[in-house]
């Protein structure tokens, strides 16, 4: 009897789950691949953020794509991609206010709107949760179809385990609420591509030590994908690599920035767009009706980019989407500070187009507190209300 019980815990099946879920366990300790370099399921240490969020309990939190994330950055350019704290905006607030006023960036690069549903629904599964949202928007979170379905964006599966399970009835395809579920019960699931790009690595790297005579596309010290020794693997290029390496570049050869950030854009608003705007939409209203259930004040901000950069957007889609903003804010879902095209923002303002400087991102703030001040005085008087007390 002993022996048939060895040899049944010792069988192939039996060790094999045993090792998924070692792996399962560690997965669920931290990020080790981020600890190492590779790009993962969170290079954008969104989940870090929100426990830290769920901690503090802020009473304003920022959502949004990089274009938001500048509002952490100090005068060197650092914390851009890797920080959580508004401060200059933290700064204003409590002027205005008279109060502390916690502030927490939950933005992350390239988010579209799914993403930022999926964040807000992490920061609210808590006691306390913020009271004012920020959510600044641009055109291409709405449209780029590349990033339409949820499980393509960079951080839908990393979230998914801190959201309400129940939140799957809110996702818009059947394929995203499967992956939503699988990724909310299992991190060797959520975390697969991790593996991938750790085993990439290695090969790649472990191949070009041979005597071969091509070497795989890195990004070169020009910003640009060549076929190199030397430089970053896409697998990678993960943001806290990609913030200091584009401050260098910002102040050794911004031209090369502008020009690659200015094609980026081109490629994304001159292409047809099909299932983008649906999907975008169809988030944007379950957002709207969160804060509304959750009693949070929702404020969108319509983000600027250079005058150089706008140039590529087409002012009839531009318009159209203005509209849609502004039709959305008259039937009561947010408020909206539309500052497209403002003319305070120009081309000395940004890093590359699209990311203000620390200067640009000072204005920024100026002027989303200006506004609040100026049309919205409620939003500032729940900010001094909606003071919580820490869930530590």
């Amino acid at each position: 009897m002993p022996n048939k019980a060895i040899r049944a815990l010792t069988c192939v099946p039996v060790l094999t789950l045993l090792v998924l879920l070692l792996v399962e366990l560690w997965l669920r300790q931290g990020n080790p691949m981020d600890a190492i370099g590779i790009r993962n399921v969170d290079s954008w240490d969104i989940v870090s953020r929100i426990n830290v969020s769920r901690k503090v309990c802020p009473q304003l939190a920022l959502i949004g794509s990089s274009l938001m994330l500048v509002l952490n950055q100090d005068e060197h350019g650092s914390h851009f991609y890797t920080g959580d704290n508004p401060s200059y905006l933290g700064s204003l607030l409590r002027q205005v206010t008279g109060k502390e006023i916690k502030c927490i960036n939950l933005s992350t690069g390239l988010q579209m709107v799914s993403e930022a549903y999926m964040v807000t629904e992490a920061a609210c599964n808590n006691p306390c949760y913020p009271k004012v949202i920020i959510y600044g928007v641009s055109m291409r979170d709405f449209i780029q179809d590349a990033l339409a379905a949820e499980w393509h964006t960079d951080s839908f599966n990393s979230v998914a385990p801190l959201v309400p399970v129940l939140a799957r009835e809110n996702v818009f395809s059947r394929q995203g609420a499967d992956e939503f579920l699988a990724s909310h019960f299992f991190y060797i699931y959520r975390n697969r591509t991790d593996f991938k790009n750790f085993f990439s690595v290695l090969a790649k790297n472990l191949i070009e030590i041979m005597p071969v005579d091509f070497y795989f596309p890195r990004l070169g010290p020009d910003h640009k994908w060549h076929q190199l020794k030397e430089g970053f693997l896409f697998e990678q290029w993960i943001p806290r690599k990609q913030e200091k390496f584009a401050e260098q570049m910002y102040h050794a050869h911004p031209e090369v920035l502008r020009d690659y950030y200015k094609t980026f854009q081109t490629m994304i608003y001159h292409k047809q767009y099909k299932q983008a705007p649906e999907v975008s939409n169809h988030y944007l209203l379950k957002l709207v009706q969160l804060c509304r259930r959750k009693g949070i004040v929702l404020v969108l901000v319509n983000m600027p980019l250079s005058p150089d950069t706008s140039k590529v957007v087409p002012a009839t889609q531009m318009n159209g989407f203005r509209q849609f903003l502004s039709a959305s804010e008259k039937a009561g879902n947010f408020y909206l500070i539309d500052l497209w095209g403002d003319a305070a923002f120009q081309d000395s303002d940004y890093k590359d187009g699209v990311h203000l400087n620390f200067s640009g991102a000072k204005k920024l703030a100026d002027k989303i507190v200006n506004h609040l001040q100026v049309r919205y005085p409620a939003v500032l008087d729940v900010l001094k209300s909606g003071e919580q007390k820490d869930a530590l």
